[in-house]
């Protein structure tokens, strides 16, 4: 049976090469959201601005491993005009489309670990203890998220973050 599929799967290829059409009951290629300024604009008009500094997010992200088909993916978002020390938020999408933030209040220095993550996992490093917006000490703490299947699960504990003052 698993030859039998394997060999419908490379002639459906192979028409698709050569211009046919694949056949008829050909699984169909899996459902994929938005692209990343579609979904970006989607979240943003929902989560329009920091709650802390009513900074507005920018809708360009500062790190991101979006894809329109995969169970998570995340965006890095800071605000507009932007200091080091500037609020970051990590906005979550399910096959593109904004499921909501990794954490429900900001904080500066998160960063997305794209080495770590995968399709169905994100990574994010938040630091603590930093002793300025420009200095590279504090302690960097790993915190996953996963899809279940039906929402994205956070795995670790944020860690204790700071306040800065409001840029």
């Amino acid at each position: 049976m698993s030859r039998v599929l394997a060999g419908s799967a490379a002639v459906c290829a192979l028409a698709g090469l050569l211009g046919g059409t694949p056949a008829a009951n050909a699984d169909p290629a899996p459902a994929c959201g938005p692209d990343q300024a579609t979904a970006l604009s989607a979240a943003t008009a929902r989560d329009r601005h920091d709650p802390r500094t009513q900074g507005p997010w920018s809708p360009v992200p500062v790190q991101t491993n979006f894809d329109p088909c995969a169970d998570l993916s995340a965006a890095v978002v800071t605000i507009e005009m932007a200091k080091p020390t500037s609020p970051r938020q990590v906005f979550l999408f399910h096959r593109g489309t904004y499921i909501g933030n990794a954490t429900s209040n900001s904080s500066p220095f998160t960063t997305l670990d794209s080495a770590a993550s995968t399709p169905n996992l994100v990574v994010l490093d938040f630091v603590s203890g930093r002793t300025c917006g420009t200095c590279n000490d504090g302690r960097t703490y790993p915190v996953r998220y996963v899809w279940n299947g039906a929402t994205a699960v956070m795995l670790d504990p944020i860690p204790p973050l700071q306040n800065w003052p409001i840029p």
